[in-house]
């Protein structure tokens, strides 16, 4: 008869099996040991919700502010929940072709109901013809009182130093998604 064994977690290792050795050569390999009181924490459950990313290709812009519209995406609140966690993740390439040099602001914004708030801002610097990816994650609190929220990416400000308007303003591959923890 055949003896069953015991299933392990691999979370939880006695410490003789913290370490094994390896068959090419007798050099150690070091092994993530946890304690006993280590827990694993209880799943939770996640929600992608996939925006949309606009490329956008446009000439003689003029400096100053601006509101052009990079990405959104949607978020609802749970009703179940009082608080959940939301994850902006974003990338763009944005190209810029002058021959002067040009400062964006790039700005993450919540819109909830009639309430806006710049949660975030980033400069670029570009340099005569210039190509740069551009990314981002950002966490938030969402509550309840927020009810739906739209989160957008927005160039919110153009500096031409040397001049008054950018040739060309390009971005292509935009994404944007949130991670929302319901």
């Amino acid at each position: 008869m055949r003896k069953l064994r015991k299933h392990r977690d691999p979370c939880f290792m006695d410490d003789h099996r913290a370490e094994r050795r390896s068959t090419d050569n007798d050099t150690k390999i070091p092994r993530m040991v946890f304690s006993s009181n280590f827990r694993v924490p209880p799943p939770c459950n996640l929600c992608l919700i996939c925006g949309t990313g606009r490329n956008i290709d446009l000439d003689n812009v003029r400096e100053g502010n601006v509101r052009i519209l990079l990405a959104e995406v949607p978020v609802k609140r749970n009703a179940c929940q009082t608080n959940s966690q939301v994850k902006i993740d974003f990338s763009t390439i944005l190209k810029v072709d002058d021959n002067n040099r040009v400062i964006l602001t790039i700005a993450l914004r919540r819109h909830c109901d009639l309430d806006s708030t710049t949660l975030q801002e980033w400069e670029l610097e570009f340099d005569r013809l210039e190509k740069l990816p551009f990314s981002f994650a950002f966490c938030d609190e969402f509550t309840n009182r927020l009810g739906c929220c739209v989160y957008t990416v927005e160039i919110t400000h153009i500096d031409v130093r040397g001049g008054n308007r950018v040739d060309e303003l390009k971005t292509k591959n935009t994404l944007i998604d949130a991670i929302v923890q319901v």
